[in-house]
């Protein structure tokens, strides 16, 4: 479920927009980076490529990196 919280540029706070068809409640800067570092520590627990990559992905749009993926 991982890809239903990328937004392109940023991270989404919960699922509304998936599980109530609601629009999508986008995560604060802050909260984005608190996802980035999730990520890290499951990537250093599971040692799984996807928490990597989103990882990266996701610090890339703290640079203004976005994704056209969605």
């Amino acid at each position: 479920m991982l890809p239903l919280y990328d937004n392109g540029k940023g991270s989404n706070y919960d699922l509304q927009h998936f599980i109530k068809s609601k629009a999508p409640n986008r995560a604060r800067w802050d909260y984005h980076t608190v996802h980035i570092q999730q990520l890290n520590v499951f990537k250093s627990v599971r040692h799984e490529e996807i928490f990597a990559k989103f990882a990266s992905r996701w610090l890339g749009y703290l640079n203004g990196h976005y994704s056209d993926h969605n």
